[in-house]
């Protein structure tokens, strides 16, 4: 039913049923959005990419070869027309931002993402093994202590 990335993790302490209503009205948002213009896009190890197939029935673009920045760095484009979508948008975003900081980021992205990530440390201490980098390694060291303390809190 649901096709977004690391959906397993919402069945934890950190998600409600309010946050399963934003999924699916970003879910219908994005897909509303991409009805018109889908294409399946091979990605290259620079961040560039190729066009393989437009289900817009444009086959003037295929093999058509894109920049690294026509890709958005979080991977879903954040400039909406309407502000709810916008805003559905980064509230989802920011509720990646523990799963995000593994992509390479320019660096003020990172930090951005860092700071949203405090929300959810238990999805920080999962992922920070594989952040290629990390901006703020005090932020982190602290989200990861909170962490420790709780679950020392939890078994005492």
């Amino acid at each position: 039913m649901h096709t977004f990335p690391w959906y397993s993790d919402i069945n934890n302490s950190e998600f409600s049923h309010d946050h399963t209503y934003h999924l699916d009205h970003l879910h219908i948002v994005c897909t509303s959005r991409s009805l018109t213009h889908t294409v399946w896009i091979e990605r290259q190890p620079d961040g560039s990419g190729q066009i393989l197939h437009s289900h817009a029935g444009k086959t003037h673009r295929r093999h058509e070869q894109l920049a690294a920045t026509a890709f958005p760095p979080c991977l879903l484009d954040e400039h909406w027309q309407d502000g709810q979508s916008r805003q559905l948008v980064s509230d989802y975003l920011d509720w990646l931002a523990p799963q995000l900081l593994m992509l390479p980021l320019p660096q003020q992205r990172r930090r951005e993402l860092e700071l949203k990530a405090q929300q959810r440390p238990l999805a920080v201490h999962r992922y920070y093994r594989l952040y290629p980098e990390v901006v703020d390694e005090t932020l982190l060291n602290k989200i990861l202590v909170a962490v420790v303390m709780r679950q020392a809190a939890v078994t005492a």
